[in-house]
């Protein structure tokens, strides 16, 4: 056993034994490994609005109009991509507004608005209704009819912008329905162009069916020459429906002050409030400025509300909230967090959000820095519900279950999939991964599982049976193993008209192996589709066409493999085993270093056994809970990590343990 003053061994091959993970934990070395520097992080979209959520206990959304935020190696919390422009400055001062409106109850709830076009694939017409480019013609009685999904209860502002053919004989009969029921009747009077017929309907929250009906006339019918069109059917609302503050108002307003009493009611609740906003304790002088912005205001002839409010507002356009600051190391050469600066990181890690009261009080007392603290509390929040976030954001982005709504199958090739059967793949991916993330099995589940979840509307989709009851329900399927039998992965790696080996082999090098293939070469062509049919060459032989160019062969001899091997599901992964032409599907490949395969089964079977794979958990992983990129000095640690993975039965649990325990996630290097 060495001296007590001697070096512990720090090697990646020395980490696992009986001791535990002393290496990541930051054990002594002659020269500690440099631990990276994150620069200055914006929040995201999705970490403005659970810490929001957090601090007000809102349902608001402010962020929804923020700016698109943008990726750095597949996450959008990448300090580096996250730029901060003029229109974010701007928004902010909305959203602050917007917060403090709710807080303080002023007005009415901002109403919602939808419009559903004519041309839109949210509305649809029946009984010969035909459609002329910009709108429906209905030339016998029927409807269009659209889906609104109402927020909450309340009037709401129903609008059928309409006009007629009237040869000569007077105005159109309408009716608005809802869920079926005639609401209001209207005469359509315009000829030449559409104009608005309004009704206020009361609504429940929920599902409801808006129609634009036709009437019957028996004494003069519709014809050739005499028909309803419809241009649009909008919606707004609730209307006036009162604010009332958010359940967690009395955490923010946390007294009203008797009038001698308004300056030291002002101070509690800066006091309160603006550690919890900034994430750690204000300075001195940072309290006295915002109290000075309270007795200017009232200097001013503002009441006792506006002056909170401008305090209030103030805190929320600080840097200091709308950034992750992590104050620079004594000497700026780099060092421990400070327990505040590793609660916001782990916070916004495992929550997307901020820091609870536990952890703010751990930092304060400098509990937080102790590792098996540390560690504890990272296992902690793991089992708070606040962790579905990690799903949402890592594996959301990571398994690119967020990619699925982009995904757009042809509807002629396609007409199975629809909105509905979106949702049920989604719900179905969220389920999966939560299950993978949270649950305390093993990431090796992501990839051999036969077990999922399934609606009502995913089972008949894979032709099992359908569950009883509303809601997911855990099925065994054979034949789809883990995430490649997804059929919303499928969907998401396909074409609209087709699937690609290319885009699926590419998916799992760059996201299960962490070895993607590099940009494909300037001038080179896309793959030329030949025309179905039983005389077309099959995908596998235009493939290996496209490979005959030396430029193309290296990447795509395993990436075409591994996408023959998902042959066996279409664009929407629906199991098959033919090709569109009918014939026989080869499903076989082989990946170098680990043997041949036939089909989705053996593929998954083979990727399982890949080191590569838990080292790309690690590294993924790593590189969302630090928020920038690794470095040349983070290789040992990801070496590291994927073999304390490996020795913790693959539980990803363990992973982030080991990844809150590491030196790059405890320090922050000097800056460069």
């Amino acid at each position: 056993m060495p001296a007590p003053t001697a070096s512990l061994p720090c090697s990646p091959a020395a980490v696992i034994g009986a001791v535990g993970l002393l290496w990541l934990a930051g054990c002594a070395e002659p020269q500690p490994p440099d631990p990276g520097r994150v620069v200055l992080r914006r929040l995201n979209r999705a970490e403005y609005d659970n810490t929001v959520r957090d601090l007000f206990g809102t349902s608001l959304r402010p962020a929804r109009r923020f700016p698109a935020d943008d990726f750095g190696l597949g996450f959008d919390n990448q300090a580096h991509a996250l730029s901060l422009s003029p229109l974010h400055l701007e928004l902010y001062d909305q959203a602050a507004d917007e917060l403090l409106d709710e807080l303080f109850a002023v007005g009415d709830v901002p109403a919602g608005s939808w419009s559903f076009e004519a041309e839109g694939d949210e509305v649809h017409a029946d009984n010969g209704a035909t459609f002329d480019a910009v709108a429906w013609i209905l030339w016998e009685p029927g409807a269009l009819t659209a889906t609104l999904w109402a927020p909450r209860a309340g009037d709401y502002r129903i609008t059928i912008e309409a006009f007629g053919a009237q040869d000569g004989s007077g105005a159109i009969p309408m009716a608005l329905e809802v869920d079926g029921v005639a609401l209001a009747h209207f005469d359509v009077e315009a000829e030449d162009a559409p104009e608005p017929h309004e009704a206020l309907i009361p609504l429940e929250p929920g599902r409801h069916t808006l129609s634009a009906r036709l009437l019957d006339e028996p004494q003069q019918p519709v014809g050739p020459d005499r028909a309803l069109i419809v241009d649009r059917i909008g919606v707004t609302g609730p209307l006036g429906i009162p604010r009332v503050p958010p359940p967690g108002a009395d955490r923010v307003l946390i007294c009203t002050p008797l009038p001698q009493e308004e300056a030291q009611c002002v101070r509690r609740i800066v006091e309160a409030f603006g550690p919890r906003a900034w994430r750690r304790p204000l300075a001195t002088s940072e309290r006295d400025a915002l109290l000075r912005l309270y007795g200017d205001a009232r200097a001013a002839g503002a009441g006792w509300t506006e002056g909170v409010r401008t305090v209030l507002k103030a805190l929320l356009l600080s840097p200091h909230f709308t950034f992750l600051v992590e104050p620079e190391p004594i000497g700026g050469r780099g060092g421990p967090l400070s327990g505040h600066a590793l609660a916001s990181r782990l916070s916004y890690f495992i929550w997307s959000s901020t820091p609870d009261d536990r952890l703010l009080q751990l930092a304060a007392s400098g509990a937080l820095l102790d590792p098996d603290v540390l560690e504890a509390e990272a296992l902690r929040m793991l089992g708070d519900p606040r962790s579905k976030a990690l799903v949402e954001n890592l594996g959301g982005q990571w398994l690119s279950i967020r990619r699925l709504s982009e995904a757009s199958p042809d509807p002629e090739l396609f007409p199975g999939f629809d909105e509905g059967l979106r949702a049920s793949m989604h719900d179905e991916l969220v389920a999966f991964s939560e299950d993978v993330l949270l649950g305390s099995g093993s990431i090796l589940d992501l990839i051999t599982s036969s077990e999922t979840w399934v609606d009502a509307r995913l089972a008949e989709h894979y032709g099992v049976p359908v569950p009883e009851g509303p809601g997911l329900h855990p099925v065994q399927i054979d034949g789809r193993v883990g995430w490649l039998g997804r059929a919303g992965l499928l969907t998401a790696t396909s074409y609209p008209n087709r699937t690609s080996a290319a885009r699926r082999g590419k998916w799992v090098l760059d996201n299960l192996l962490c070895d993607a293939p590099p940009p494909p070469p300037a001038g080179v062509a896309d793959l030329e589709e030949a025309e179905p049919g039983p005389n077309s060459p099959t995908l596998r032989q235009q493939l290996e066409r496209h490979r005959s160019d030396p430029a193309c062969a290296s990447c795509h001899l395993t990436m075409d493999a591994i996408g023959f091997g998902l042959e066996g599901f279409d664009g929407i992964g629906q199991a098959r085993t033919t090709d569109s032409a009918g014939r026989p599907l080869d499903l076989t490949g082989e990946l170098p270093g680990l043997g041949r395969f036939d089909g989705a089964e053996q593929l998954a079977a083979l990727i399982a056994t890949d080191p590569r794979f838990p080292r790309c958990v690690a590294e993924k992983t790593l590189t969302y809970a630090l928020g920038r990129a690794p470095t040349e000095g983070d290789e040992a640690l990801i070496d590291a990590l994927q073999l304390g993975l490996t020795a913790s039965d693959h539980r990803f649990s363990a992973l982030v343990a080991q990844i809150v325990r590491s030196r790059p996630f405890r320090f922050q290097g000097a800056e460069r």
